[in-house]
């Protein structure tokens, strides 16, 4: 007898056989049961999910002599079916079916009854490749068959079916099967073989086979043909060019420690072995997101391509941001592929990349430094009484509330707020009024920035932002080109509704924009771009950390300062103001104008 393949072998017969797709199996059995059976299917799934194994189950539980509750697979039309011989179950490829004229034989013969058994049923497969004409005949039939007869539809691609169609039809979605529905299917498969497969290699089959019954039954199928009876994960990573899990870790490993040599010197011997290049980026990718999720909940459960020894090692290498930012650049690789000539060389160029981000977030970018932006000026320490934490923001601990008070307080991405718990022994004193480090700079106030940030609000900021796009159009304006070209890579750390602070890219620009001397010209342009007269300040990159590291700490402390506690600084006026303050005529009285006509004392009021 000749060979046949796993998957046909192994072909559900009956309900209870099905893998998955619990919901979609109990609902088809209750309708039989209880003899509510439509006129019209329409399974939709990925390949290999049970939409045409389905289709024949219920075409024979609907035909069986002998159904109760199941097909009992030993009647005449129960075997003639699973034989694919039996008169009245039509089963059509639509793929090599497409025309109107194949429609039209099937719309022929369903007005005859059936031959044999009860219904006549006709299952469709990829039924989305028929043309437009071909849905346009079966149209009327589909709304209106005969009592006889039931359509049952199959496609991996319902998108592509008018919507006339879906809505003649009861339709169920299939879902991919679990990976552990897989596995177990396939541990009961080898039993019945005889065949000896490791758990670890029937796992990885069952994740080879994206959620399809199907093709985890062809590939263990060709594991046997390679390995014979004995099955090892070596044997399976042979086949499909696969990178083991600790392969995997000690790339990672290589990547932390920013070790080229060694880690080139392993991909390059990835290449003559034929491991597929974007499996391993997606398997990257996929151990990173395990890891990462483990290294914030500690649930061994959630874990879906690590063990727990694997997830341990590294995360005591890698912090959680770290793992999102590398998941994120392989995400990011795998898409690239698809315009990339060589993938195998851009994952390279990828590992370049994942070495430049661990070692630029080793340190974190907010964190006790040994020249800090912000200090606090010897003469200026005033202790204060700590008072009580009243206010949600002073009671917070833990890195993530931080993040999250900053982001509703102002607007600030979570994604850009690096914080850490500030140990007791770094905790720096109460002080009442801190300012910028170097007097030579423009030192904006601490005070009045930490007010601004207390009264910021996101959609104040959100406002300013949008108006902010449009700095570029005064880029070539005689009057306000210049100060366009300072603000133009500026980005908002805050905004109140009377001042803002913005980050820019100098301490140069910060100055001449914080300056005394400058303020009037970009004070108007200001006013001018955001429709608003509202106090500016500038900060570098550097001091917008420090600031917000500062408004943390004294949320901690519980001395911020109340809303409008502190008042915003009167600008200074230039030489230009006064010189045209002393241009600018006085107002006339009456009486001036009076003695502008008729000369001083030349009339009398009486008689006018």
């Amino acid at each position: 007898m000749a060979y046949k393949a796993l998957y046909r072998e192994y072909r559900s017969r009956s309900f209870d056989e099905i893998v998955g797709q619990r919901a979609i199996v109990e609902t088809l059995r209750n309708s039989i049961k209880n003899n509510r059976i439509a006129h019209a299917y329409l399974f939709c799934g990925p390949r290999g999910t049970g939409k045409t194994s389905i289709a024949k189950i219920f075409a024979k539980a609907v035909n069986c002599t002998n159904f109760h509750e199941e097909p009992c697979n030993e009647c005449d039309n129960c075997r003639e079916i699973t034989q694919g011989t039996h008169p009245d179950v039509i089963e059509m490829d639509a793929a090599s079916h497409t025309s109107v004229d194949n429609i039209r034989e099937i719309i022929e013969k369903v007005k005859y009854a059936p031959l044999r058994a009860k219904y006549k049923v006709y299952i469709i497969d990829e039924v989305h490749m028929l043309s437009a004409g071909a849905f346009n005949a079966l149209l009327k039939t589909l709304e209106e068959p005969p009592s006889h007869v039931i359509f049952i539809l199959a496609t991996t691609d319902p998108m592509k079916i008018p919507s006339t169609i879906i809505s003649r039809c009861q339709r169920y979605d299939f879902g991919r099967i679990s990976d552990a529905d897989i596995f177990e299917h396939l541990k009961e498969v080898c039993e019945k073989e005889g065949i000896n497969a490791d758990d670890t290699a029937l796992k990885m089959i069952a994740r080879l086979s994206a959620g399809g019954m199907r093709d985890a039954l062809s590939i263990l199928d060709q594991c046997i043909s390679f390995a014979g009876k004995d099955i090892s994960l070596e044997d399976v990573s042979s086949i499909y060019g696969l990178v083991s899990l600790d392969e995997m870790t000690e790339l990672l490993a290589y990547i932390k420690t920013a070790d080229s040599a060694k880690l080139f010197k392993k991909v390059a011997s990835y290449w003559p072995k034929g491991i597929d290049v974007k499996r391993l980026t997606s398997d990257l990718m996929n151990v990173c997101k395990d890891a990462a999720v483990y290294s914030r909940l500690k649930d061994v459960n959630l874990l879906t391509r690590l063990t727990k020894d694997a997830a341990d090692k590294i995360v005591s290498m890698y912090t959680t941001k770290e793992l999102v930012q590398l998941v994120d650049l392989f995400l990011d690789t795998m898409a690239k592929y698809k315009v990339s000539e060589s993938a195998s060389s851009y994952f390279e160029i990828a590992m370049l990349k994942a070495i430049d981000l661990a070692s630029k977030t080793e340190t974190p970018a907010v964190s006790v430094s040994p020249e800090p932006v912000l200090t606090v000026k010897a003469e200026e320490v005033k202790p204060e009484p700590k008072p009580a934490r009243t206010h949600a923001a002073n009671s917070m601990n833990t890195p993530d509330e931080i993040r999250a008070a900053l982001h509703n307080r102002f607007g600030v991405p979570e994604s850009e707020l690096e914080v850490e718990p500030i140990k007791a022994e770094e905790t720096k004193p109460d002080v009442s009024r801190e300012t910028l480090e170097d007097p030579a700079d423009i030192t904006p106030d601490a005070e009045i920035m930490l007010d601004i940030l207390v009264r910021a609000n996101k959609s104040e900021k959100a406002k300013d932002t949008s108006k902010f796009a449009r700095i570029n159009e005064y880029r070539d304006d005689e009057r306000y080109g210049r100060y366009a070209g300072m603000l133009a890579n500026a980005k908002l750390l805050a905004s109140a509704d009377d001042s803002l602070i913005i980050t820019v890219q100098t301490k140069g620009i910060a100055n001449q924009i914080n300056s005394a001397s400058d303020d009037e010209g970009i004070s108007e342009f200001a006013e001018e771009l955001l429709g608003a007269d509202k106090y500016l300040i500038a900060l570098t990159r550097d001091e917008s950390s420090d600031l917000i590291a500062l408004f943390r700490r004294r949320s901690e402390e519980g001395t911020l300062p109340a809303k409008g506690a502190v008042s915003l600084p009167e600008r200074a006026k230039t030489e230009k103001d006064a010189a045209e303050a002393e241009e600018m005529p006085k107002p006339q009285t009456p009486t001036d104008r009076l003695d502008a006509m008729f000369g001083k004392g030349n009339y009398d009021l009486r008689n006018m």
